[in-house]
Parts: C-alpha cells; sequence; structure tokens
C-alpha cells in the first residue's frame, strides 16, 4: 500500500510532464516559439506539478487544487502579462492561418510579434497537461481528458503546410500517449498492478517508436496537408448552401457502396471536394470515362436502379487497349472504362466487387474513329466495323424507353422539330446532346426544384437557367426515352489521360451522363449533355491532354471540372517562409479563425455536460417511493428505446402502467426488470459504429 501511494504520484508527474513536454514542444516547434527561460518554464512546470501531486494526497486535495489554481489564476490575469502574451500568440496564429486560409487577422494587440513573448500561456496549459494527467493516474479515471488536451496544440499544426512539428517532441508525446493509455483498463480495476504495467513497458515502447521514427524519418512522410486545406477551404466557401441544402453529394460521386436511388427533389449544391479517390493508369490518349453505376428507373423526381438486372456490357471490336485501377479504399463495384473486352456482366447496373480488390487491370476496347458511320448505316466494307443488331442486346429494352406519360408528351412537343424526319439512335442523340447543352448554363449551385414541380428533366429544360452534370445528364436520358431510343442514367468519373501516365483521380471528377443503345453496334454509348464550364476550373495532376477522345459522340462539348472554390486562386503547394509581421491594418475576417480556436475548449464541455447529466439522471432514478423510481426508469428505457428503434417489451408496459395508476408499490425485483432492459439496450449500443457511440455518449448522454 505504502508502494503504491509512492508509485501513483511519482508515476503521474512523469507521465504528466512526458506528455506536456511533447505537446508543447511540438506545438512551439510547428509554429517557431521560442521559450525566454527554458529552464524557468519546464521547472515551473514540474515545480507545480509536483506540489499538486502532494496535495492530492489529502482528503480534500482536488479541492484545495482548485483553489490554489483559482488564486494563480487571478493573480496572472489581474498582473495582465499572461493575457497580453495571450492576445500576442493569438495574433501569431491567426497571421499563419491568414496566408493560408485568408480568414483576416485577430488584431487584438498594437505590437509586432515577439517571438518569445508566449511564456506564460504556454505554461498554463502544460501544467493543464500535468494536471489532467494526475487525475487520471492517481484518481484512476479515465484518460480521455488528458489525452485530448495533450492533442489540442498538436491539432493546431496538422492544417497548415509548413507548421510541422520536430520529430524528437513527436516521439516523446507518442511515448507519453501510450504509455497512459496502454495500462488504463488494468490501472483502474488494480492501481498497483497498472503502475507496474507501465514502468514495465516504458522501455519497450521507447525503443519500438525510435526504430519507427529510424525506419521512416521525418523527411519521407507524405504531407497531405495541402490537399486538407483545400478541403477545408471548400466546405466553408460552400457553407451557406449546406446549412440551407445539407451536405448533397452528387449521385455521381460514388462512395464506396452503389447507390440505388437518386432523389432529384433534394438536389442541391455539388460540392467539388479533391481528396483522392483512384489512380489509373491507360494507354489511352483523351477523355476517359470510368463508368460506375447505371440507373433504370424514372419517375419524375429521381433515378432507381433496379437490383435484379443481369445484363452483359463488353465490346469485341475497336482499339485494344488497357485500363488498371487502383482505388484508395475497398468498394463494392469496380469501374469500368468504355469498354471491357471480355464477356462483363453487369448485376443491377454495375460490376460488383466481391473480392473488394483495390487493383485490377482491365483489357478492353476503345471505339474506333469511324464508329460513327457504322452507327449512321454505312456497310462494314465501308467502315471495317462488324454491324451486329444483337449483339450486347439486354433482355428488356422497354424498361430504358419507360417514362411517366405526362413527361413523354410534354418532352416530345419540346422536341417537335428534331423528331420531324426519321433518324437512326445515334443521329438523334446528337441533335439532344445539342440541345440539352444549349438549354442552361452550367453551375455548380443551381438551387433546389421548386416545391410542386412533378418534373425534374421538365422543370430543367423549361424554367431552370443553370444546372450541372447531373441536370444535363437526366434531361438528355428522359428525351432520349421520349424519342424511342433506349437510353439510362449513368454516374462515375471522368478524367482527362495521357497514354502511359498515372492519373490520380479525385472526388472533384466525380461525373454524371448519359447511356443510349445503338442497336447497329449493338453496345452503349456515352452520351456527353453536359456544357464546359465557364468559371469553373480547378489546377489539375492530371497532364494535358494531347488528342480529342474518341468514345464521347460529342466531344466538343466535354465538361470542364469545377474549381475547388468558385473565386479563389490556386493554392500554392508550399507557402513561403514566414518572417517577421508587423500588426495587421485590417483585422475584419477573423471570425473563422476565432471559431476554429473556440472549438478544441468545447471538447470539456461535452464532457462536463455529459457527467452532470448522467448524475442527475440516476439521482432522479433513485429518489422517492419504488413507483415513482420505476416511472423515472421507465422514461429513460422508452428513451433509449427511441434511439435504437424498437418497441419496450409488454411487461415494462405494464409495470410502468402499475406504477402510475396502482395503489400497490413495486417490490425490488420489478425495478430490476426496468434496470435489466436498460443494460441490455446499453450494451446494444456500445456495439454500434464509433460515430453513434459518440453521439449516444455526448449528445444523448446515456451512458
Amino acid at each position: 500500500m505504502k508502494a503504491e501511494k509512492i508509485l501513483s504520484p511519482l508515476t503521474g508527474i512523469l507521465l504528466g510532464l512526458t506528455l506536456a513536454l511533447g505537446s508543447i514542444g511540438c506545438f512551439a516547434s510547428a509554429f517557431d516559439l521560442t521559450l525566454s527561460e527554458p529552464l524557468v518554464f519546464w521547472g515551473s512546470t514540474a515545480g507545480i506539478t509536483l506540489l499538486c501531486a502532494l496535495v492530492l494526497q489529502w482528503k480534500h486535495g482536488s479541492l484545495a487544487i482548485a483553489c490554489l489554481l483559482a488564486l494563480l489564476g487571478g493573480f496572472l490575469y489581474r498582473d495582465g502579462t499572461a493575457l497580453q502574451q495571450l492576445k500576442q500568440l493569438i495574433f501569431r496564429l491567426s497571421t499563419i492561418y491568414d496566408r493560408a486560409y485568408h480568414w483576416g487577422v485577430v488584431k487584438l494587440v498594437d505590437t509586432a510579434w515577439n517571438a518569445g513573448s508566449a511564456d506564460l500561456p504556454l505554461l498554463v496549459w502544460a501544467v493543464l497537461i500535468c494536471l489532467t494527467t494526475l487525475r487520471s493516474v492517481c484518481l484512476q479515471k479515465r484518460t480521455a481528458l488528458p489525452v485530448l488536451t495533450a492533442l489540442v496544440p498538436l491539432s493546431a499544426c496538422i492544417v497548415v503546410t509548413d507548421t510541422v512539428p520536430r520529430e524528437g517532441y513527436l516521439l516523446i508525446l507518442l511515448t507519453g500517449l501510450i504509455l497512459l493509455i496502454l495500462p488504463s483498463a488494468v490501472r483502474r480495476e488494480n492501481p498497483f498492478q497498472g503502475l507496474r504495467l507501465t514502468f514495465a513497458a516504458g522501455l519497450p515502447v521507447v525503443i519500438g517508436l525510435t526504430l519507427l521514427f529510424l525506419a521512416i524519418p521525418q523527411d519521407s512522410y507524405v504531407n497531405h496537408s495541402a490537399l486538407l486545406q483545400e478541403n477545408l477551404i471548400t466546405a466553408l466557401d460552400y457553407f451557406p448552401q449546406l446549412m440551407d441544402n445539407g451536405i448533397t453529394q452528387t449521385a455521381a460521386a460514388i462512395q464506396g457502396k452503389p447507390a440505388r436511388q437518386v432523389d432529384l427533389a433534394q438536389l442541391g449544391a455539388k460540392i467539388p471536394f479533391t481528396y483522392p479517390v483512384m489512380d489509373v493508369t491507360t494507354d489511352k490518349t483523351g477523355t476517359l470515362y470510368l463508368r460506375g453505376q447505371d440507373f433504370d428507373g424514372y419517375d419524375g423526381l429521381g433515378w432507381t436502379a433496379s437490383e435484379n438486372r443481369q445484363e452483359p456490357f463488353f465490346f469485341g471490336q475497336g482499339v485494344p487497349g488497357t485500363v488498371a485501377v487502383h482505388t484508395h479504399r475497398e468498394m463494392e463495384q469496380r469501374f469500368l472504362p468504355y469498354y471491357p473486352g471480355g464477356e462483363t456482366f453487369l448485376a443491377g447496373g454495375y460490376l460488383p466487387n466481391a473480392e473488394k480488390e483495390t487493383s485490377y487491370t482491365i483489357k478492353c476496347h476503345f471505339l474506333p474513329a469511324n464508329w460513327r458511320l457504322a452507327a449512321l448505316g454505312l456497310s462494314a466494307e465501308q467502315t471495317g466495323v462488324t454491324s451486329d443488331p444483337g449483339g450486347q442486346l439486354p433482355e428488356d429494352l422497354a424498361a430504358y424507353l419507360a417514362l411517366p406519360e405526362t413527361t413523354r408528351q410534354e418532352a416530345r412537343q419540346l422536341m417537335a422539330d428534331l423528331l420531324s424526319e426519321p433518324a437512326a439512335n445515334t443521329e438523334k442523340a446528337e441533335r439532344i446532346a445539342a440541345m440539352v447543352i444549349d438549354s442552361a448554363g452550367y453551375d455548380l449551385d443551381p438551387g433546389k426544384i421548386p416545391d410542386g414541380e412533378p418534373d425534374f428533366a421538365l422543370w430543367f429544360l423549361k424554367k431552370a437557367d443553370k444546372g450541372y452534370c447531373i441536370h444535363f445528364a437526366t434531361a438528355a436520358a428522359v428525351l432520349l426515352r421520349a424519342a424511342d431510343v433506349p437510353a439510362r442514367y449513368v454516374t462515375g468519373y471522368m478524367v482527362e489521360a495521357s497514354a502511359g501516365e498515372t492519373v490520380t483521380v479525385t472526388e472533384a471528377d466525380a461525373h454524371a451522363w448519359a447511356e443510349y443503345y445503338e442497336p447497329r453496334l449493338g453496345c452503349w454509348i456515352p452520351l456527353e449533355a453536359t456544357p464546359a464550364g465557364e468559371a469553373e476550373t480547378v489546377t489539375s495532376t492530371v497532364p494535358p491532354v494531347q488528342t480529342q477522345p474518341t468514345e464521347a459522340p460529342v466531344p466538343a462539348t466535354e465538361p470542364e471540372i469545377p474549381e475547388t472554390a468558385a473565386g479563389t486562386e490556386p493554392m500554392p503547394s508550399a507557402p513561403p517562409a514566414l518572417p517577421e509581421v508587423p500588426a495587421p491594418q485590417d483585422p475584419t475576417g477573423d471570425r473563422g479563425l476565432l471559431l476554429l480556436l473556440l472549438v478544441p475548449a468545447l471538447i470539456p464541455v461535452l464532457a462536463v455536460q455529459r457527467s452532470v447529466r448522467l448524475k442527475l439522471r440516476r439521482r432522479r432514478q433513485h429518489r422517492g417511493t419504488t413507483n415513482q423510481q420505476a416511472l423515472q426508469r421507465w422514461r429513460e428505457a422508452e428513451r433509449l428505446a427511441r434511439l435504437l428503434k424498437e418497441t419496450p417489451a409488454e411487461e415494462l408496459v405494464e409495470l410502468a402502467q402499475k406504477a402510475k395508476y396502482s395503489q400497490h408499490a413495486l417490490t425490488a425485483e420489478e425495478l430490476q426488470s426496468f434496470d435489466s432492459y436498460c443494460r441490455s439496450c446499453l450494451r446494444r449500443m456500445k456495439e454500434k459504429p464509433l460515430p453513434k457511440r459518440l453521439v449516444y455518449q455526448y449528445f444523448y448522454a446515456v451512458y
């Protein structure tokens, strides 16, 4: 017992100082902060931590530490030096973030930044890290609070490209985190064994991390902060649209699991995130369509994909080639070029990836240069392309002609001039693509379809003046069907490729287009009906295209890729070194940075409010008569059942009614029925995915 009383505060002090040194060191080295008196700084941190560790052994040690910290905080506030240094530190951080995000500078001081003026704010944070660590080790509390406290300074470094912490401090921080978290469960059950495990794991952890850092040096890291920065700017620029419409990822933005429907009525702004999806290498130069999913059902306000469809999708003629795909994560479908050369069969509109392979190579046949002449009826001797009316004929082409009758009639009226003379499917498709392209301008935020409009395609063609790929592809597919041309709506990715070079496909390359069936070739032809964006361009990693594509019927109208954030300039890959910065003249635009700085402060608030709500709820459940306790527990059981979307057992309903309306007092055994059900619900909640568990824990405070 005596050994535990000595080891417990000693372990807390060592772990706290380790975390503080690593966390503050990472922050200071990343933002080029210099401590004016390092020995005084760390000596003060160690002294305060030692004092708090001794006081914590008293009966009311936690209260005494709180009073001591309150007095210290009052002194620092009254002195004013710490507050002045904090303002200068905020000015320093806002200047760096402004260079990257253009949020503006928070002007809280009139003097320029002094490189050695952040000692006191950093000292306060270092002491806070040490105290939360002491609380976790000495009082056998959970490690969430010290971990979050230690990671807040590090999190400030990860969203700007030139704020990289030094390797040594990062190694120290990781060592402290592992030694704090690894034995935490054992420490709460048996404090002495937990302390022994901490010391026993110390040397192996240090050796293992050192070898890891030597094997993977810092100069070999891949810096993704520029990409994170670009996507963060995109999200902020589109924040008003997100709040108005919700985050509507377009159906073209294929995720890991294929979509079964596209809700056009809820279609809002398209958010052009640029995170990478796959790497593609092909021996073809030009526009490359990577087909993900097609949709065959149209009801006026949405597309659906029939799950029971089984149909061929390949082409045995044309120019042979290969397309190698490497996805950055597992996906349930494979992405297909036009066209796979071997026998390929779609299931429900896409090619399943049952093996969850992330790398695969597809041997394909690109359409020959004179495919259009063959589609218009020229003979095989003239074109070299064999006519194959049966070809890859789906079992039921009628499904690809289906439309609401009102839609069909109005669409045919819009195309009265186009349909005045007989024409082949390809000729009709080209005329329809030109008509759709001329119908509206390209815009990433065209607004939603108004309430009461019965048909999305007709609304877009008649009343809307702007849209993006989903709008144009939907209109083209509907008009094709109305013109008696089998058609469907397709989503996937479109990139510009150069032969033999690897292209990084990002989410900004997500696209939608129409597909129509050409009976003279026996295959489905992609139809591009989206106009080229005028102001929407983005800095791309794709090499320049040397030749025009051959598979798209209307290559002159290929859409440009939209810009990451409209109206912003391309982001430099590496910002210039930061010189001494004078005080800014314009403090406007600092709200975004203030919000960013306040976010870490909300984390402990969430933890505190959860703890308070749990204590109050449990107190109510054990107050009053057994019937009153039963009603409180019934309310908790009802709440948990709603969260799990289930109905409580009839037995609990009867007990609750008995407690409310009967004069009979419930027994302790009957109260246990409520507790057993609640425990069962909590066990199932803890088995849910991490995002749901966090919502249950901190938003609903169920455990």
